[in-house]
């Protein structure tokens, strides 16, 4: 049990290094050979990184704030840090920084408050991940565990208690815009823009859910709304995307507690085109809900699906003609005395819907099992191209060991070829985050690592590259 929880500590630390001394926390796409990487360095610190298509992380930077997000402005990157101001104040500051060196040109404090809730930044980017605008939202403060929700959803409320909307253009400058939005009087869930920089608030009530789309000057242009049942104590998790064919489309997925205390899911399509909405309605998340699965393939007959309550949309995918849904099973228990909380990520459903009319085609499922300690992310990542998803997950093999593979899944047809990710001594140590992954045109980019000294937590890094 010692080795057990020893491995698991050092595997799932915020902060892996070796000679590089980083771990990769997130993924930007620049273009088809760079992906821009955030990074935990070291003990305690932060960077930024540059990685190629061949699995090469060449170019390393630190920071001296927490990076928060990031996305395009021009021919720059914009970086959003997060920045504690003592006793109880909440920063955020912007660097615009070179994509090639990255060099920081510039760097502005965006927003400050003195206040002891929580305050989120949320930048919206256009379809080709181009900043439009920064959302910071400011709700109560909720921390604590809750019995087999993931803990995120439990940080804050979604309840406002400020809403601000601020612009951002490509020389650096930052407005703030008056906007009436229900958002912030209401519980804000998610927002997006589209390439024109309209802009999509997501927000609920307990009696309705509601997309406004605005103008870059804040005006209302539209806003569409169906019949929304949520228990008093929201627990929403969501997914909200713009449809690459008609992006004043705005699709989302949703799994709530409902008013009745049962688990729900629910995919909405608002159409600002045409004035109009399709929706799944609530599809109850219970042991009968497998039974009822359309047209899925044989790993359906699988076991690691017994918490179906807890299935919750991670992304979002369309071609011409239908929308595709990745849901996994998502939930946490608190061990015994000194054991912490295992977080869990089970089985994965990928439901296939005709665009038009939001009607089941087929469901795809994926088999699977990770148990971890401190990782908090989605234990699947996807990602489409043409008819084909390309999705790759991290399982546990055994005592202390996992093995990652890569499913190329035809949305078409249901059929599903899994490949283990070469690497080697894999499944004796090496581990990878699917969230980490760098996805390019021709090839994918997976991170390994794996602990050579956990009292120190000095971690050996490996990059695998596999083609499409």
């Amino acid at each position: 049990m010692k080795l057990v929880l020893l491995l698991s500590i050092a595997f799932f630390s915020k902060f892996l290094a070796h000679g590089q001394d980083f771990q990769i926390l997130s993924q930007l796409p620049l273009d088809d050979n760079f992906s821009f990487s955030t990074l935990g360095m070291g003990k305690n610190g932060f960077g930024m990184g540059l990685l190629n298509n061949k699995g090469v992380m060449v170019k390393e930077q630190e920071l001296q704030l927490i990076p928060a997000e990031a996305g395009l402005l021009g021919d720059k990157i914009l970086l959003m840090n997060y920045k504690q101001i003592k006793p109880k104040g909440v920063g955020y500051i912007a660097k615009l920084v070179d994509k090639k060196t990255l060099a920081v040109v510039q760097e502005k404090s965006v927003f400050e408050k003195n206040s002891p809730n929580h305050i989120s930044s949320t930048l919206l980017k256009n379809p080709a991940n181009k900043v439009c605008y920064a959302i910071f939202h400011e709700t109560k403060n909720l921390q604590g565990f809750r019995f087999k929700r993931p803990a995120d959803d439990f940080i804050k409320s979604y309840e406002s208690l400020s809403f601000q909307l601020v612009s951002v253009n490509e020389q650096f400058e930052f407005k703030t815009i008056e906007i009436k939005t229900e958002a912030a009087s209401s519980n804000f869930a998610d927002a997006c823009a589209d390439q024109f920089r309209n802009i999509y608030i997501c927000s609920f009530s307990n009696s309705s859910i509601v997309v406004e789309k605005f103008d870059s000057t804040g005006r209302l242009l539209g806003k569409l709304s169906t019949p929304f049942s949520i228990w008093k104590i929201p627990a929403l998790t969501i997914v909200m995307k713009n449809d690459l064919f008609d992006q004043s489309t705005i699709t989302i997925a949703a799994t709530h507690l409902n008013s009745d205390k049962k688990e729900v899911h629910e995919v909405i399509r608002y159409d600002f085109t045409n004035k109009k909405l399709v929706t799944t309605g609530e599809i109850v998340l219970d042991k009968n809900y497998r039974q009822s699965l359309k047209n899925p393939n044989e790993e359906a007959k699988a076991r690691f699906f017994p918490e179906m309550d807890c299935l919750v949309p991670i992304q979002i995918f369309e071609d011409a003609s239908q929308v595709i849904v990745v849901k996994e099973i998502i939930f946490e228990r608190l061990g015994g005395k000194g054991e912490g909380i295992t977080r869990y990520r089970d089985g994965s459903i990928i439901t296939v819907y005709n665009k038009k009319n939001l009607e089941v085609e087929r469901d795809i499922v994926i088999n699977k099992y990770l148990a971890t300690f401190v990782e908090s992310s989605a234990g699947i990542n996807a990602h489409l191209v043409g008819k084909q998803l390309w999705a790759v997950t991290c399982e546990n093999s055994g005592l202390a060991s996992f093995k990652s593979y890569s499913y190329k899944i035809n949305v078409a047809t249901g059929e599903v070829l899994k490949e283990e990710i070469e690497k080697d001594d894999i499944g004796k140590g090496w581990v990878t985050f699917p969230h980490q992954i760098a996805w390019f045109k021709k090839n994918y980019v997976v991170p390994f690592h794996r602990v050579t000294s956990p009292f120190a937590k000095v971690f050996e890094t490996a990059f695998v590259t596999r083609p499409y």
